[in-house]
């Protein structure tokens, strides 16, 4: 068969795997978060409801794989969307403007080659997750106004 005929879309079993290498990540962050998995206090760096949002980010991106096998205006890709943006936008308000200490570290990488640029400071890794934390509260508001305009049609 030539390239410009295969198929791009995973399989079904692809598609089951994709989705469990996200699923089994978030799922144990959650019970690590809501103490079902037992975990050293000093082991969290954050508080328990971040690692819960982490864990409900993998969660949520794991149904990412199905979306393209759903009906066109299905629900899904907007449940999923906003259970991957909403979540990672409460954790970098959190690590941006919250109270509290911070450590951050560093790497880059130049044609497949990376170099730690070790400890930061705590003021330039807030900056970054600000900036972050500020285009996706816009991301956020975005999805939820596009909701509510979708919801008030009906």
């Amino acid at each position: 068969m030539p390239p410009s005929e295969r198929s791009t879309e995973p399989t079904f079993a692809g598609t089951w795997g994709i989705a469990a290498l996200l699923w089994l990540p978030g799922l144990a962050m959650i019970a690590a978060a809501l103490g079902w998995i037992p975990s050293a206090a000093a082991g969290f760096h954050a508080p328990h409801w971040v690692v819960f949002a982490a864990g409900m980010t993998f969660l949520a991106g794991g149904f990412g794989p199905f979306l393209p096998r759903l009906a066109p205006g299905s629900w899904m890709p907007r449940a999923v969307a906003a259970g991957v943006v909403w979540p990672l936008t409460a954790i970098a308000n959190w690590t941006a403007f919250a109270p509290g200490p911070r450590q951050f570290s560093g790497a880059i990488a130049i044609g497949g080659v990376g170099v730690s640029t070790g400890a930061n400071s705590e003021i330039f890794g807030r900056i970054v997750f600000g900036f972050d934390a500020v285009i996706l509260d816009g991301i956020a508001a975005a999805m939820l106004l596009s909701w509510l305009k979708a919801v008030l049609r009906r």
